[in-house]
């Protein structure tokens, strides 16, 4: 950590005492009573409880550069549900990532970028999925954003569900590739309603290497997505 910032540059975080009662124990932990803003470069977290804990609900956006998490119990919980965070960067060799925030609104009436982009993930086995998706999205927030990324070693599918989401959640899948190196087709996803009779509102958008895309829509209480083609919507390439 550098003195007089809240910047967290070239830095390990290893064999945190862990708690078998506490969900929240990690290497790098944000609670939810912070409202500074934070930004990590270069830090490495491995054979912790978790890699990663945060949990914040505030509108100031987050930057983490170059992350590295292995040999953890659980890797990484982003949360809780208005939080601007981008990873750019992130190496990942151990359990999967559970992701519960999407992006909220800034002072000045914009929604910056939160997600994940560059990212090289490798769950050896530990895992069903490579990201669990859940938790509800502020009104009006835009996607949570996966971009230019693989995922290796999970037993299951590539992205699940587990909890009701509403408000919209949308998440937005970039020249991203499965355990096969393959990009996402829709039967990578398995997406359901932990409460059946809640239903859902959730959009997931994914966008091929040669530019082609899909959504997949979710709304109510119908079980299975409409599926549709769409135009480009990253033009990041």
């Amino acid at each position: 950590m550098i003195p007089g910032s809240n910047r967290i540059v070239d830095s390990v975080a290893v064999a945190t005492v862990p708690d078998e009662f506490s969900t929240t124990t990690a290497g790098f932990q944000w609670g939810s009573k912070g409202d500074g803003v934070w930004s990590t470069e270069n830090i490495v977290s491995h054979n912790n409880r978790r890699g990663i804990y945060r949990w914040n609900n505030h509108n100031l956006l987050e930057l983490s550069d170059e992350t590295t998490l292995y040999n953890n119990h659980a890797s990484f919980i982003q949360g809780a549900y208005g939080s601007n965070h981008l990873y750019d960067g992130l190496t990942l060799r151990s359990d999967s990532i559970i992701w519960k925030t999407g992006a909220g609104e800034t002072d000045d009436g914009s929604y910056p970028t939160a997600g994940i982009v560059d990212f090289d993930i490798d769950v050896a086995g530990l895992a069903e999925e490579c990201l669990h998706l859940s938790g509800a999205q502020v009104p009006g927030g835009e996607p949570t954003v996966f971009r230019d990324g693989s995922c290796a070693g999970y037993t299951g599918d590539y992205a699940v569900t587990g909890d009701i989401m509403q408000n919209k959640r949308v998440f937005d899948f970039v020249r991203v590739t499965n355990e096969q190196g393959a990009q996402l087709e829709p039967d990578d996803f398995s997406i359901s309603a932990t409460k059946a009779d809640k239903g859902l509102d959730l959009i997931i958008r994914v966008q091929h290497e040669d530019g082609s895309a899909y959504e997949m829509i979710w709304q109510g209480t119908e079980p299975d997505p409409r599926i549709r083609n769409i135009s480009a919507f990253d033009s990041s390439g």
